[in-house]
């Protein structure tokens, strides 16, 4: 059994996760292209899947799903080593089985979906028992979460704008800082905190935004020099983390969603914040 909060040193000698960001909004070329799908995604999504399993659909407060630096909705598996890392990862903690199987599920050799897609697709409201009455069953849950997605890089933003052209509940913003006071209907949150180096002006500005909400949120950060990262303080108390250098991952939550949020984290091999 690996040691909880570490996930050996399969990271070290592989590309750098997607979560990059280009040096210029307006360049063509987007790093995070050629770089989806490797263990700091695998990570990353797996914890988003559990923990969008740990909210309750019959939860009537207005739930809101937030990302900070989004990509896109969905792109192409750049990383040939999925298979080899997803492997290693299902025979020391099986609850890797749910993100995978819902990547093979869509027989999609090519595809690989991002982090939205993910996370809202698993969110609870999807349940015809969360959804208002005047609505399909059918309905997407884009339609009835709200979503909130910043991406700076203009191509892609575009991309993702083109992506999402058919839901109308999902709001494509070229930057969160700014932005967050808009959004005051927000009451339960999924959040995902995902630049290439932690900004601490708009992780400190999401924190004032978070302190009178309950939720999760869900940071990560890419160094290649470090074995551990000292993650910032925040309104909500630190749940767990996971270090596989150089990917980091840690997640905060609300009094109220700690200890779902734990138990979800627990099982994929996260260290518990005790």
């Amino acid at each position: 059994m690996a040691q909880p909060g570490s996930v050996l040193a399969w990271g070290a000698s592989g590309r750098r996760f997607k979560s990059g960001r280009p040096d210029h909004s307006f360049s063509i070329v987007n790093v995070q292209d050629n770089n989806t799908g490797n263990l700091g995604d695998i990570l990353k999504h797996a914890a988003l899947i559990a923990l969008a399993h740990t909210f309750n659909p019959t939860d009537p407060r207005p739930l809101t799903y937030l990302e900070s630096h989004s990509y896109l909705r969905y792109s192409r598996l750049a990383n040939h080593r999925w298979h080899r890392h997803t492997r290693k990862l299902l025979r020391k903690y099986p609850a890797y089985r749910l993100y995978v199987d819902q990547r093979l599920r869509k027989n999609h050799r090519i595809r690989y979906d991002c982090s939205s897609e993910l996370a809202v697709s698993n969110l609870p409201a999807n349940l015809p028992a969360n959804l208002p009455a005047n609505l399909p069953a059918n309905l997407p849950v884009s339609q009835v979460v709200k979503v909130v997605l910043a991406e700076n890089h203009l191509p892609t933003r575009k991309r993702l704008l083109r992506q999402y052209r058919y839901n109308r509940q999902v709001k494509v913003l070229s930057q969160l800082k700014s932005q967050l006071w808009r959004f005051t209907e927000a009451e339960t949150v999924l959040a995902l905190y995902d630049p290439f180096a932690i900004e601490y002006r708009l992780f400190h500005g999401l924190s004032a935004w978070l302190t009178k909400r309950t939720g999760i949120l869900l940071a990560f950060h890419y160094q290649t020099s470090i074995q551990t990262c000292a993650w910032p303080r925040i309104a909500w108390p630190q749940v767990a983390h996971i270090d596989s250098s150089p990917y980091f991952l840690v997640a905060y939550a609300s009094e109220d969603r700690m200890p779902s949020a734990q138990q979800a984290l627990r099982a994929l091999g996260w260290q518990v914040t005790k």
